[in-house]
């Protein structure tokens, strides 16, 4: 039987143990997985509620609306989505902010090929990759980073046979967009994985390659905690489970 190397996490603990951790910093590039205990939208650090989202429809479903500590655009997490990150020392990635995405996702981007699937950095911080047939390029992940003074995190979330038709029930179309999306509806730009794979895959098949890779590079490996320790406590209690930081970004003393 096949070992599960990602956890099922509530999204609003991801968030926390992240920053907790990046704020703390590693002494090794330290990459993870993980899926979404529920549905949730993920708004970047700068992102306007009220702008990006349908909050009535949100509110009406009762979906949980969370702001994380790094920047980008909103995602909808749910079924079907695997969530990656690496944390990486400062002072071993000498890479600015655009290297920095390229190479804190290679070992996913190597794991899409193993699938036979060949996915590309696209604006600043996509991974998509082609449709057979199809030249254009289609989002299969979103990624976005915190750089801390002890360490980098780059984190994102990949589409694996998540339901894209929802996407524009709660995600306005965005503020900002790379070039390559142009006008394209979320239905039109996203593509899952399985959409473009032979033999459909899954969270836990994925996340072997992921951490295979990973491995690779020398790179530990890393599982979310079930319970936070004191300090995850805190920033979820001081942040993450605050409307006050979800909707408006409310700041810290």
């Amino acid at each position: 039987m096949m070992e599960n190397f990602y956890t099922e996490t509530a999204p609003e603990l991801a968030c926390a143990w992240e920053e907790r951790t990046t704020v703390a910093g590693v002494t090794t590039p330290t990459a993870y997985a993980w899926a979404p205990a529920s549905m949730a939208v993920v708004l970047g650090l700068s992102q306007k509620a009220e702008v990006e989202l349908d909050l009535n429809a949100l509110n009406a479903d009762g979906v949980k609306i969370i702001r994380r500590s790094s920047g980008g655009g909103a995602v909808l997490l749910g079924s079907g989505v695997l969530c990656f990150g690496v944390i990486h020392p400062v002072e071993n990635l000498d890479a600015g902010i655009r290297e920095s995405f390229r190479l804190l996702t290679s070992h996913v981007v190597d794991a899409c090929a193993a699938f036979g699937v060949t996915a590309v950095t696209a604006g600043i911080s996509d991974l998509s990759a082609p449709e057979p047939g199809n030249e254009k390029l289609f989002k299969i992940a979103g990624c976005a980073q915190l750089r801390k003074k002890h360490a980098v995190l780059v984190h994102g979330s990949i589409l694996l046979d998540a339901d894209i038709s929802v996407f524009s029930k709660y995600l306005k179309f965005p503020s900002e967009v790379p070039d390559y999306r142009a006008d394209r509806t979320h239905a039109d730009f996203c593509r899952n994985l399985n959409a473009l794979t032979e033999a459909k895959v899954s969270l836990a098949t994925v996340t072997e390659e992921i951490r295979r890779q990973a491995l690779r590079r020398n790179w530990d490996w890393r599982e979310i905690p079930d319970e936070p320790d004191a300090e995850t406590q805190a920033l979820l209690e001081a942040k993450y489970l605050r409307e006050g930081w979800n909707l408006r970004r409310e700041r810290l003393r």
